[in-house]
């Protein structure tokens, strides 16, 4: 058996469209005993882009990617004119921001996407129109990171909770310490808490601080087209759009049938190998393939042994 010469082979993308069609979305909200809904639009592409990423655990590349940014600032733009209009010094405008967030309700990540932990990206926030701790804490973290404030995402894995917190001068209440910077607690999940409030229980719990200007994104697309029957040439390109070096990195290509069995793969980049924030790198590689199965490729992107992105191609 041979391949058709009409086939071009198997590929995928995670990185960002072009601007299309947009999903609307009314988000209602209260200030200062006046309720507000306000339109929120979300790129069709943006929300597919979001929906491919691979889940991970360092919490400010959710924050940090910017495809969420360019979502995002329209919403900033409108807080800024929101605050010149009511006359709102930034506490007050900061405030208005958390209401704004946590007028999203919570849900468990289980009841609401099937999956025990799910961060989802703010335009996923959007769409869905509710979230967990995680969730409206990225979405937080991310629109305070826009206006310029220096964030964290503070997590109490002991209790299974994350809230963020945010730097600020002539502060009260209760903080986080990291390298210096107190960083003052906001709960996101419930309507009420302020600036500066943490629940009882979390007081007395351990916590862990990531920083979103820490966290590499990288995007990829690859291609494995067919050179002869049964060998394809692979290329893959990769680029870091975030604000940190991405560093050990592991380009990795597999196929497997639909019985999950893998019949080929390879690692297409040297070990201990980096990238800076806005660099590129190309791979390239050949494989042998059976001709007589239907087969999946399964491009895997790891930073410092640990998965940060994951593509699959169409079955072909």
């Amino acid at each position: 058996m041979t391949w058709n010469p009409q086939f071009d082979g198997w590929s995928a993308t995670v990185k960002a469209g072009d601007i299309d069609v947009e999903h609307t979305r009314t988000h209602e909200w209260t200030f200062r005993r006046t309720t507000r809904e306000w339109d929120l639009s979300i790129p069709v592409s943006t929300y597919e882009y979001c929906s491919k990423r691979h889940r991970v655990q360092e919490y400010g590349t959710y924050i940090s990617d910017p495809v969420q940014r360019s979502l995002l600032e329209p919403l900033c733009d409108r807080f800024k004119r929101f605050a010149d209009k009511k006359r709102l010094s930034d506490r007050s405008l900061l405030r208005a921001i958390v209401r704004f967030i946590q007028s999203f309700p919570y849900i468990l990540a289980s009841e609401d996407t099937g999956h025990r932990t799910y961060p989802k990206y703010p335009a996923e926030m959007f769409i869905h129109g509710q979230g967990d701790c995680e969730d409206g804490t990225i979405l937080l973290g991310s629109v305070l990171d826009i206006l310029d404030y220096d964030v964290a995402v503070i997590m109490f894995p002991a209790a299974q909770h994350m809230l963020l917190g945010v730097a600020l001068e002539e502060a009260a209440g209760s903080y986080i310490e990291y390298n210096g910077v107190r960083y003052y607690t906001i709960e996101t999940t419930d309507i009420g808490w302020d600036v500066g409030d943490l629940p009882p229980k979390y007081r007395q719990t351990g916590a862990d601080i990531q920083l979103p200007n820490q966290a590499p994104v990288l995007v990829h697309e690859w291609k494995a087209v067919p050179a002869t029957d049964g060998v394809v040439d692979i290329t893959t390109q990769l680029a870091n759009v975030g604000p940190a070096e991405a560093g050990s990195l592991t380009v990795q290509i597999e196929f497997k049938t639909r019985n999950q069995d893998i019949v080929a793969g390879d690692r297409l980049n040297p070990r201990g190998e980096s990238l800076t924030p806005g660099s590129s790198s190309q791979y390239e590689s050949r494989l042998s393939l059976p001709t007589d199965r239907e087969l999946q490729g399964q491009m895997t992107i790891g930073i410092d042994g640990k998965v940060h992105d994951r593509s699959e191609s169409e079955w072909h």
